[in-house]
């Protein structure tokens, strides 16, 4: 069986951030635009589905980062 890698990724359309497993790109939740995955919009890379939680959680209330569109 084969281990996931959870990465915790910002939207480059929107600036949303969500958890995804997919290897090259993915579907935004919030806008809809599909977004290829590269090194820059990737937060946290880990095989803990947990620790990708807790990485989401804490980007979204502590808000020590405003993710604005990355274009």
């Amino acid at each position: 069986m084969k281990k996931r890698i959870y990465k915790v990724v910002v939207c480059r359309n929107c600036g949303h951030i969500q958890i995804t497993y997919a290897e090259a790109s993915y579907r935004c939740f919030k806008c809809g635009k599909i977004v290829t995955i590269d090194s820059d919009i990737v937060m946290l890379k880990t095989f803990d589905p947990l620790k990708a939680r807790e990485k989401l959680i804490s980007l979204w209330s502590a808000k020590q980062i405003e993710f604005k569109k990355l274009k």
